[in-house]
């Protein structure tokens, strides 16, 4: 993720586990497939976290095109860049 919390790579095993391409998740795309109970509260604290420039953690739902509820552990944490270029994030998504 960049500095802005923009997704810019992403994994064909996590693509594979949520059914989505690697274009539906970039940028902010992921948001969309949070869970419609979950999303506002892990958008706030994802925001949050991208503003506050510190790492993340949440337990949530994806919502699968099929409707099906995948719950998941996500961690992200903030990236130290030696270039003097604009730290990012990298994370991690567990299905639990």
């Amino acid at each position: 993720m960049d500095a802005e919390g923009a997704v810019i790579d992403t994994s064909e095993p996590l693509c594979k586990m949520l059914g989505r391409s690697k274009s539906e998740l970039l940028g902010t795309n992921w948001l969309a497939i949070v869970h419609p109970e979950d999303r506002e509260e892990v958008e706030n604290e994802w925001q949050a976290a991208v503003e506050d420039h510190r790492n993340f953690e949440s337990r949530f739902r994806f919502l699968m095109q099929d409707e099906e509820e995948v719950r998941v552990f996500m961690t992200v944490s903030m990236t130290i860049d030696t270039r003097n270029r604009p730290p990012g994030f990298i994370g991690t998504i567990t299905r639990v």
